[in-house]
């Protein structure tokens, strides 16, 4: 929940287009989590969604899609970092969502409202289970893109670019396919990088900031009580966490949680390991030298797999 500074409730003055800034103030982890979709590589078949936590920065979530438009998407990601939220030895959901009014946050809210209405003490019945804001206002997470495009974003572009200099035809199926068989597991593990440095890093004393600083969000986040927060997690019963589990693995089928078929993918792995021990693994440095080594070896095949679903 966003308690706001009444100085920033101010409308923008007359004759500026200068957004007046306000502080947050939350009361603790799990209070509100903010939630929002960045656009930058969605030309290139990877949609990000991210989830963070208002009270200390932490990073809930941070994940790449064939589409992050798609409801089923995003609800998978909100379950599983429910189901990853141990709080104390318990699982649960926070007190409030914030996002934009984007349509893909529908099954989201539907299951926010639900388990608000299961669990919640009746003290929190005027507090929103999901509030819908302007870009500009939601702001936890808005501020992340920034650092993301630095530190994925523009790195996943510029390989991009090399690939389309040395052959890569994004207009060819087969090369598309093999491109995302490859660069979803790097565009994947430079975001999970970017997790783990963000909640790890060393924030700054900032005397005038209400919520935590001057120390790690991923200690913000486990130990509130250290820094004057107290814990928001609502917590679920066990007959409920199997009930989210079982809802999470029908939205893996409802979803587009992949990019390529399972038939596509069989060839692209077929075609790896027949390169042997030295294209085990690859880094976003060798990429393109594995590109062009595979296309040979999987192009005919999946040319075929594309002409059969034409017909």
């Amino acid at each position: 929940l966003q308690m706001i500074d009444p100085q920033g409730l101010q409308n923008r003055s007359r004759g500026s287009r200068r957004l007046r800034r306000f502080p947050i103030i939350s009361a603790g982890p799990n209070e509100q989590w903010s939630m929002d979709g960045h656009d930058k590589l969605a030309m290139w078949g990877f949609g990000i969604y991210g989830i963070r936590d208002v009270y200390s920065g932490f990073l809930l979530a941070l994940h790449a899609f064939p589409s992050n438009r798609l409801a089923a998407n995003v609800h998978w990601l909100f379950l599983e970092t429910i189901l990853e939220q141990k709080g104390t030895l318990q699982i649960g959901y926070p007190i409030q969502v914030a996002s934009d009014r984007g349509s893909e946050m529908g099954q989201i809210s539907e299951t926010q409202f639900l388990l608000r209405q299961t669990y919640s003490t009746p003290e929190l019945d005027d507090v929103p289970p999901h509030i819908c804001l302007k870009s500009l206002r939601n702001i936890t997470i808005e501020r992340q893109w920034v650092h993301v495009r630095k530190e994925v974003v523009d790195l996943i572009l510029e390989k991009i670019q090399e690939g389309l200099e040395r052959g890569f035809v994004w207009t060819n199926p087969a090369h598309r396919s093999l491109f995302w068989w490859l660069f979803a597991p790097l565009v994947q593990g430079l975001l999970a990088q970017h997790v783990t440095f963000h909640n790890s890093f060393w924030v700054r004393r900032q005397p005038t900031k209400p919520n935590p600083s001057g120390g790690r969000r991923q200690d913000f986040f486990k130990s509130p009580e250290k820094f004057g927060g107290v814990e928001c997690l609502q917590r679920i019963q066990l007959d409920t966490i199997r009930e989210i589990m079982e809802i999470r693995d029908k939205v893996v089928t409802e979803g587009m949680l992949r990019w390529i078929s399972e038939e596509e993918e069989k060839i692209c792995l077929n075609a790896h390991w027949a390169l042997g021990a030295s294209a085990a693994c690859w880094t976003l440095h060798e990429v393109w030298n594995l590109f062009e080594q595979m296309v040979p070896l999987t192009q005919a095949h999946l040319t075929r797999v594309f002409e059969q679903m034409e017909v």
